[in-house]
């Protein structure tokens, strides 16, 4: 029960601090969420810089999985998409049903998904993805 209480307060802290006015999913879903073409055959539009939509991927997959954790030990249940986001990252998010148009969790959890968009999470986010990337062979 303190842990629930400690992980609440944290996500509350992040998204008073962070939260963005962006729908981090349709940003995704606009990219083609960082797979290679998109749904329709054409070059993906009105996304995000291609170079940032896997690290926005490996945000918002991290952030939705605590909202969806935490929520399960808050409530006892979990959002639909709560139920396939760990089918979704291990599959790097190609499953249709893995790659909403929009944020499919309630209004707490798409803002907290939001802070994935705010620059200084990216910044975090993309130096994390830089120490743990393999190097390249010289």
């Amino acid at each position: 029960e303190a842990q629930v209480a400690a992980d609440q307060q944290r996500a509350d802290t992040l998204v008073a601090q962070y939260k963005t006015e962006h729908d981090a999913y349709a940003v995704l879903s606009a990219s083609n969420y960082g797979l290679d073409g998109a749904s329709n055959g054409e070059a993906p539009t009105g996304g995000a810089d291609a170079a940032l939509v896997p690290v926005i991927r490996q945000c918002v997959a991290e952030v939705s999985w605590q909202y969806c954790s935490a929520e399960l030990k808050r409530t006892g249940k979990a959002e639909a998409y709560c139920n396939v986001l760990q089918n979704c990252y291990a599959h790097d998010f190609e499953p249709e049903e893995c790659r909403p148009a929009t944020c499919p969790l309630n209004e707490r959890g798409c803002d907290f998904a939001s802070i994935c968009m705010h620059p200084e999470i990216l910044e975090e986010y993309m130096a994390e993805t830089a120490q743990t990337a393999p190097a390249a062979a010289g």
